[in-house]
This record gives structure tokens, sequence and C-alpha cells, in this order.
């Protein structure tokens, strides 16, 4: 998964090396916000989790007895190594989990809260797709030279936003192929005429462009 829990652990790392002294705040001082101000470590922490690709949120929670803060991935979409920190309200790791802690973690952690959750930046939302995002109107204007109409879809595939092609010749016998792609231009996934039930499975329409 893009070894997102590499990176978690590499950055949580960077955060106590760098880490305050206790500056007297307690646990009242945080909010659920989309910012952490209380704290500079859990502040920078949060700002180092920006455009995720898998969600991952800054928990509060208590272990022992105490108060902890500690970053987990909790996407459903994203198959991902089990992996977090816990910290106190200083910066300083209290214990670590690994891929085989899972049952430990949730026997000894118990969440309170979440602080701070990170996604990615849905540059899907614009008004207009096909002249907003310059990949498609790119294929737009390769395709306009087709000796068939093309027509624009958005849709949804696995909760998330995607968009394929498709050309209008209802007299036409054309072989199956569809090609989804995400808000980035990049390809999700094919079908073929061999996947033609899988993709009305998995294919929610949503819109003509």
């Amino acid at each position: 998964m893009k070894s997102l829990i590499i990176y978690l652990f590499a950055a949580a790392s960077l955060l106590v090396s760098c880490k305050k002294e206790n500056d007297g705040l307690t646990t009242t001082d945080f909010k659920q916000e989309a910012k952490i101000s209380s704290l500079d470590w859990l502040n920078d922490m949060a700002n180092e989790l920006t455009d995720c690709d898998c969600t991952i949120s800054i928990f509060r929670g208590t272990y022992e007895g105490g108060i902890v803060f500690f970053p987990l991935m909790n996407d459903p979409l994203c198959n991902g190594i089990f992996g977090t920190v816990l910290y106190d309200s200083t910066g300083l790791v209290i214990r670590q989990y690994k891929a085989n802690d899972q049952d430990a973690f949730s026997q000894e952690v118990h969440i309170l809260d979440t602080l701070y959750t990170c996604r990615e930046i849905p540059v899907c939302d614009v008004n207009d797709p096909l002249t907003e995002l310059s990949w498609l109107a790119a294929l737009k204007d390769e395709l306009s030279t087709s000796d068939y109409p093309v027509a624009f879809v958005k849709a949804m595939y696995k909760k998330k936003i995607v968009f394929y092609y498709e050309y209008v010749c209802p007299s036409c016998n054309f072989v199956f192929d569809v090609t989804l792609y995400n808000c980035n231009g990049q390809v999700v996934r094919t079908y073929d005429r061999d996947d033609q039930e899988k993709f009305y499975n998995e294919v929610q329409f949503i819109e003509y462009l």
C-alpha cells in the first residue's frame, strides 16, 4: 500500500526526535477539528498527512489508564499492513504495534475520538469535468475525429468517482470494451467482451457529461 506503514513509522520517529517538553496542556485542549493546534508535534503530524491515497486518521484513546494519541489507516477500501505507534501528550512513544499485534491493540487500546482525518483530495469535485479536467478534455479532443459519436460517462466504482466513454451507435455491433479512469486520468480497470456482466455489477452509472 505504497509503503504507507513504513512512512508512518518514519514520520513518527522524526516527530518524536523533534518533540518539545510537556507544555502543561491537557487532553481537554484537543478538539475534533480539521486542524490540531494544541500541541505542536501533533499538529506537525497532521500537516504531514495530506492528500492520502488511503484514509488515515489521528485518534485520541486510552492505554493502561492514560491518554494516548496515534495515527491509523482506517480505509476499508485499502488493503494495508496493520501498524501504529502510541504517543503521550508530550510526543513520547508509549507503545508500538506491528503487523502481528492487531489483536493486542484491540484489547489494550480504547478509541475515544478522531482528531484529524486525511483523505484523498477530491479533484473530481468540478462543475464541468470535460473542460476542467485537462486529461479528460484532451481525450475528448482526441476522440473528436472518431467515425462514431462518443459519449462520456461519470460513474462510481468501488465507492470512487470514475469516467469512461462509449460509442453512440445503436445500429452498430461493437465489441464490448470499456476503460475506467480515475479523476487524475489513470486507468483503474478495463473490461473486455468477457467482462460485460462484471461491468454492470461493479460500475454504477451517475450521469452523461
